[in-house]
């Protein structure tokens, strides 16, 4: 059970890339020791302090290489403290960054139309945008304001607008290519912007890769049906590892790193939800059932009072769903985030509580989702 309301996006038909491609710096070559620890984040979300404890977490040091798959900002908190803290770590030379789609708005609305640049600040409300707005002395934006915002923005922050700009959209190591969304195609010059940038669902591909390309953009629980994990997900017949563990998206997200070691990969992660302790064992139920925002159309088929029977369209699957996890997009009737799941939990566990119902608590356990009845608490 558990969730998620789709929540609204900005269209990608209002990013505009800019001249990024044409200053030639939209592909990064890299030259990485393999001995040293590789730490790959994406998709911060202007989650600052999670940022700050995830890095900790693993431990990073001057010794280490810092790769950051994009989306810096927009959704959290500071994503103005983020970007410099960003462009810190990479002025220290052991940090590199891709450009994300939420990045990328930034520097676009700056050069387009004052009525897309009102429009996204009123929007989105936790943007970078607007926490620029503020230093510059604008609490909020409107059309009475706009370009003297805009031109205080431009002044203030040239160093930051120019840094996100200015942000290669690919990096390729010798036996690694980083990207935020994906690639469509091994050849890099094939693909367009959009793809690096907004590619969706990129691990359900088919292409294999020589070079193992690591992705965020995509929330790793998207890829699975039957139990929901918030883990870096590796596609191995693609050759491709995801690792947006749907920070700042899902309520059930994490910020994920992982960790490549002299061969060896894995990860650690950190949220913002409640701890809790467990005191009674429970064991996981058999043939569980995800449905996810990426795959959420249904079929009704039978109605009783505020029960409903239903065909998840992407799994073939029938279940008995509460009238209240429906809802109608664009005339399909959609299921919002569902699982049946029952988290396999001991005594002495902790795990992290999302929301209880029922007798139940909503919960997160060594990145799994799942029910856990109150009596184990």
């Amino acid at each position: 059970m558990g969730q998620n309301k789709p929540s609204v996006c900005w269209s990608a038909d209002k990013i505009e890339r800019g001249n990024a491609g044409e200053k030639g710096v939209y592909h990064q070559m890299l030259q990485l020791d393999e001995n040293q620890r590789i730490i790959l984040i994406s998709d911060i979300h202007g989650c600052r302090s999670l940022f700050h404890e995830l890095l900790a977490k693993c431990q990073f040091n001057d010794q280490d290489v810092l790769i950051l798959l994009g989306d810096l900002g927009e959704k959290g908190p500071d994503s103005l403290g983020v970007l410099h803290d960003v462009m810190e770590l990479c002025a220290a030379g052991n940090t590199y960054v891709v450009q994300g789609n939420c990045d990328c708005l930034v520097p676009s609305l700056m050069k387009q139309e004052l009525a897309d640049f009102i429009g996204y600040t009123q929007f989105r409300e936790a943007s970078l945008l607007n926490e620029m707005a503020h230093a510059c002395g604008y609490a909020a934006i409107d059309e009475t304001n706009a370009k003297a915002c805009r031109q205080a923005i431009a002044k203030r922050f040239a160093k930051e607008l120019a840094f996100i700009d200015n942000m290669p959209l690919i990096l390729e190591s010798e036996s690694m290519l980083f990207v935020h969304a994906g690639l469509r195609y091994e050849e890099i010059s094939r693909n367009t912007w959009e793809d690096f940038l907004t590619l969706p669902a990129f691990m359900e591909g088919h292409t294999a890769f020589k070079k193992h390309v690591y992705c965020g953009h995509w929330p790793t629980l998207n890829y699975h049906m039957d139990i929901a994990d918030c883990r870096p997900y590796t596609n191995a017949a693609m050759n491709v590892t995801g690792i947006d563990g749907g920070n700042g998206v899902k309520d059930e997200g994490q910020l994920n790193a992982l960790i490549l070691d002299q061969g060896k990969a894995y990860s650690v992660w950190v949220d913002s939800l409640p701890a809790a302790r467990i005191c009674k064992a429970q064991a996981a139920n058999p043939d569980p059932i995800f449905i996810s925002w990426a795959k959420r159309e249904v079929l009704l088929l039978q109605r009783q009072a505020d029960q409903c029977y239903c065909e998840h369209l992407a799994s073939k699957r029938k279940l008995w769903l509460s009238a209240a996890y429906l809802y109608e997009d664009e005339g399909k009737l959609c299921c919002y985030d569902y699982t049946d799941y029952r988290l396999n939990v001991l005594p002495g566990d902790t795990v992290k509580v999302i929301t209880k119902h029922d007798g139940f608590v909503y919960a997160k356990h060594n990145g799994l989702v799942g029910w856990i009845a109150e009596e184990c608490f």
